[in-house]
């Protein structure tokens, strides 16, 4: 379901198959990585908090507007 509404809105095949392995593809910006390893720590958190590292790239991400 979001492949399909992420290729309507002009995604790439490659940015979409590289998801997978977004840490080793050239595919994503700073901060698209930065949201992409917050969201990585927040779904593996099986008994660990989220590492600070993570709030602060989401951070820098977001405030470079």
């Amino acid at each position: 379901m979001h492949t399909k509404d992420a290729r309507a809105i002009g995604e790439t095949e490659q940015r979409l198959y590289g998801l997978a392995a977004w840490a080793e593809t050239p595919y994503f910006t700073a901060r698209e990585r930065a949201a992409l390893a917050f969201t990585e720590a927040v779904t593996l958190l099986a008994g660990e908090h989220v590492p600070a590292s993570a709030y602060d790239a989401v951070g820098r991400g977001v405030l470079r507007r």
